[in-house]
């Protein structure tokens, strides 16, 4: 859409006409200051509206943290995630292994060669896990913390980011 002003004279006050063509050239529309600056609101309104109802609620998305079994240890050996996210376990060793909690929350069973297991914590605290193939010469943790809205910083609204 192609829009022009044009300033005009009536009765000695200056008055602006803009003038619409669209880009396939299928319709001139004139229309007034007035009408141009309503469209202007009305299309700017809408994301406006929708950032400031959804944006108070909005959280980051659950991650996927990966664990992997080497020689008979998890790599890594602690894990820090948020609330809602899924921790996966990746058996990448020749010896079967399990993925077992010590307050029985979750057990994978013996994972061969290849396999994996999954788990995702919805409660903040700290847990810990070991291989019961392996024993506790084989365990590792998993640091849940509480999952906090994704929120702007507080920024004066007089300074830049970079000032700050």
């Amino acid at each position: 859409m192609v829009s022009r002003a044009l300033a005009s004279t009536v009765l000695g006050t200056w008055r602006m006409i803009f003038k619409t063509k669209l880009s396939d050239g299928s319709r001139v529309e004139n229309f007034s200051v007035a009408t141009w600056i309503k469209r202007r609101v009305a299309r700017a309104t809408v994301p406006i509206l929708m950032t400031i109802l959804i944006a108070p609620g909005f959280t980051a998305a659950a991650a996927t943290a990966h664990v992997t079994t080497r020689g008979s240890i998890f790599d890594p050996l602690e894990v820090t995630i948020n609330a809602g996210d899924t921790v996966e376990w990746d058996q990448n060793d020749i010896t079967e292994h399990t993925v077992t909690s010590l307050d029985n929350l979750f057990d994978s069973g013996d994972l061969e060669s290849d396999e994996t297991f999954s788990y995702t914590f919805n409660t903040a605290g700290t847990y810990g896990y070991y291989c019961v193939i392996h024993g506790f010469g084989m365990s590792g943790s998993i640091i849940v913390s509480e999952a906090a809205p994704n929120t702007p910083p507080n920024t004066p609204v007089n300074q830049s980011p970079a000032d700050a």
